[in-house]
């Protein structure tokens, strides 16, 4: 849990409090500027620039002031044009107020007059997301004008008029017009509306008494954040998690972020806003919303609220060893923007940690949204912030799973999802319950797929859970979706949870195609992880089985894969990862399945573009197949230090023993429940239960269980049970040998 406090942020004048409604004694006033920072930031500023990664945005910041005007043809209302207008003119209007050097006006009278009205002439679908750039970025630039000594020859008025008349007719259309509104927002309840509010927030919120509607602009957009980032909007799943994946969370949080610093400054914590329920949806998952209009209520600023830092947890949960998000859902490899700023708001300084030690992004500003001058404003440039003190993050009210040896680019990573609900439940999810990604010595080894969607009219090619590490079952998984609110899938659920650093795990558990599947994934004493699949079959009859591998490798990746009876090896620059797979039924194999350029499996979009990857199946035939798999990551050029050696694989049996000299000795035993009940381990003895799988190691006092009722190693009593859980994790006396 976050500690509640009081953070004195000394070169910004304020101290800010973390508990709702908290206020100053004397009434609230605003003053300018309040958009993106207050006044007594410039000296906080100045320091920032002093540090070399301070004066690289700086310079981003001069650089974009210097950007000439692209000419277009104004007929037609460009939101990404009028976007990079509004830039120009927010940090040539941001140079004017830090340096105090009025040299700069002229560029943002320019920018002002080029800024057109004829909203309503614009063409194409979804401009809605596309309006923070122009309408916030501008407004920063009205705010620092009115704040200014410089002469701006009455533009800060003009721009005023532009852009109350250019929100009225944006209002007007997607929020007041029920086809656009439902069409653009009602369906989606994801970033679409929340980007749509933080535009539109910023401009009521500046111009209350300037139009007669900036009221009611301001009491939708409170209302809309209100909701879809509080506790029960569908959109924040409990613990954090966001139900559209990282990367369409960027786009929601980066907005987000700089309108709730402007209501920071901008309006009393106290005020009173009328509710605004025109686009509460009664569609499944988003009944039982409650939404009241007119009802009077508090908004708690999520920017200093812990439920809202909890996403950035959860992102940061799916951190890779370069420091992009995992791949998941309707995303590419991307890193976080604007959590960096927070800590200046009370939330934890490891946020900053995030920002500055990413190898692939470090110090991010944009992407999402543009934050140079915010970053500015309130990130910490040079601090000694150091990692999360949790590794491991379990959320399985949410669907999803984190194992962690640690946050250096050298630790092991696996992530794995089993959503259900409202966590399933939209348009940038995929059919990807029980499947998991890992990296580790700095590589991805074991990826999702992204977003690669050529048809702009149907869902993702990825989306289908053919494109995800799950086992499909006559080629088939879990329904695949339709579009909109046709959400496909199936519930499923995290079960089984432990969290250890010795021994991380979790289970996935998902019913579909008339079996059901329990995946357990196990991270073990930091250095690899294995997977446990029982599928049981809920019918009679005979069926293919794939258990699919999607490789971070191969194709338009670079590295390689190699298969070698068994084993399965991913070769990536710096390190590799060796797969050991087996079957509790015969005739299991390794396979490829068929390659079509552009079409799942293999496509991709995980960076630039698309792309193809390789693919792996392990096929078997039968009834209710068990797999186990160990994977062991190495450096590229070197010997693997750890050893795996099947103990055992017999029909309805597998076992391996992984050992490190010096280290572990480590034995892993699935069996289904008809199996014999006795290991042989050469130099050791008997191991002997009727568990559904056991890891033990063989020199120290460590070892785990699924369900069974009994564990001896050569007649001593180890049995590992658990209280309230089919898995249970034990430390006992030292095994003797």
């Amino acid at each position: 849990m976050y500690q509640c406090r009081f953070l004195l942020v000394a070169l910004i004048g304020l101290a800010v409090a973390c508990q709702p409604g908290s206020s100053t004694e004397a009434p609230f006033e605003r003053r300018h500027p309040f958009i993106l920072f207050q006044d007594e930031t410039r000296n906080h500023i100045g320091e920032q620039i002093q540090t070399d990664s301070g004066a690289s945005v700086l310079e981003f910041v001069r650089a974009e002031a210097d950007e000439a005007f692209e000419d277009f043809d104004t007929t037609e209302w460009n939101a990404e044009i009028y976007g990079d207008y509004g830039f120009i003119a927010e940090t040539s209007a941001f140079l004017n107020w830090f340096e105090q050097d009025c040299s700069r006006a002229a560029k943002v009278i320019e920018a002002v007059s080029r800024l057109q009205t004829n909203w309503d002439d614009h063409s194409g679908w979804g401009i809605n997301i596309r309006m923070p750039s122009s309408l916030m970025h501008y407004t920063s630039a009205w705010d620092l004008m009115v704040a200014s000594d410089c002469d701006y020859e009455g533009a800060d008025e003009i721009l005023a008029e532009k852009l109350t008349s250019i929100t009225a007719a944006f209002f007007d259309r997607y929020i007041l017009d029920p086809f656009y509104r439902e069409a653009s927002i009602g369906l989606t309840q994801n970033n679409h509306p929340i980007r749509t509010a933080a535009a539109i927030g910023m401009v009521g919120l500046a111009f209350e008494d300037v139009h007669p509607d900036a009221t009611a602009w301001l009491n939708w957009a409170v209302s809309e954040l209100d909701y879809l980032w509080g506790p029960d909007g569908r959109y924040v799943q409990p613990g954090g998690a966001v139900n559209e994946g990282p990367h369409y969370y960027g786009y929601a949080f980066a907005p987000t972020v700089g309108f709730l610093i402007a209501l920071h400054h901008g309006s009393d914590p106290g005020r009173l806003y009328e509710r605004d329920c025109i686009n509460r949806s009664d569609l499944d998952p988003w009944t039982g919303h409650n939404c009241v209009d007119g009802e009077a209520f508090v908004f708690l600023n999520p920017l200093v609220q812990e439920h809202f830092w909890k996403t950035v947890d959860w992102s940061l949960s799916l951190r890779l060893p370069d420091g992009r998000r995992a791949p998941v859902a309707d995303a590419p490899l991307k890193s976080q923007v604007a959590a960096a700023i927070l800590p200046a708001f009370g939330a934890p300084d490891y946020f900053t940690w995030d920002w500055t030690s990413n190898v692939e992004e470090p110090f991010k500003i944009k992407g999402y949204h543009r934050l140079p001058i915010q970053h500015l404003a309130y990130a910490q440039f040079e601090s000694d912030s150091g990692p999360p003190d949790w590794t491991h993050h379990i959320l399985p009210d949410s669907g999803v799973a984190t194992l962690r040896s640690g946050w250096t680019p050298d630790d092991i990573v696996v992530s794995i999802w089993a959503e259900a609900g409202a966590a399933r439940k939209a348009v940038h999810n995929h059919v990807d319950s029980t499947s998991f990604v890992m990296s580790g010595m700095g590589e991805l080894f074991i990826t999702d797929t992204g977003y690669y969607k050529p048809n702009a009219q149907d869902n993702a090619v990825t989306a289908s859970p053919q494109s995800h590490n799950v086992i499909l079952i006559d080629g088939k998984g879990a329904p695949s979706k339709g579009l909109l609110t046709s959400w496909g899938d199936a519930d499923a659920s995290i079960e089984n949870p432990i969290d250890d650093q010795t021994f991380g795990y979790v289970e996935a558990v998902q019913t579909y195609e008339d079996h059901t599947v329990r995946r357990g994934i196990a991270l073990a004493r930091g250095r690899y992880s294995f997977v446990t699949d029982f599928v049981e079959s809920l019918v009679l009859g005979q069926h293919t089985y794939q258990r699919r591998l999607h490789a971070y490798a191969g194709e338009d990746l670079g590295g390689s894969v190699a298969v070698s009876g068994l084993t399965y090896t991913i070769n990536r620059p710096s390190a590799r990862l060796d797969i050991v797979t087996q079957s509790t039924l015969p005739g299991f194999r390794l396979e490829a399945p068929e390659r079509i350029d552009g079409q799942a499996p293999h496509v991709h979009a995980l960076v630039k573009g698309d792309g193809h990857h390789e693919v792996i199946d392990g096929i078997v035939e039968g009834t209710s197949p068990g797999f186990l798999s160990v994977m062991v990551p190495s450096p590229v050029d070197a010997t693997s230090t750890v050893s795996v050696t099947e103990l055992l694989q017999a029909e309805g049996s597998v076992a391996y023993r992984i050992a490190q000299v010096g280290e572990f000795d480590d034995v892993i035993w699935l069996r289904q429940s008809d199996a014999p009940q006795e290991l042989a381990i050469a130099g050791v003895g008997v191991l002997s239960t009727d568990a559904d799988w056991v890891w033990i190691g063989l020199g120290d006092s460590k070892r785990a269980q699924r369900s069974g009722s009994y564990l001896r190693l050569e007649g001593d009593d180890l049995s590992c049970v658990g209280d309230s859980q089919d898995v249970a994790f034990c430390s006992g006396e030292t095994i003797a040998r």
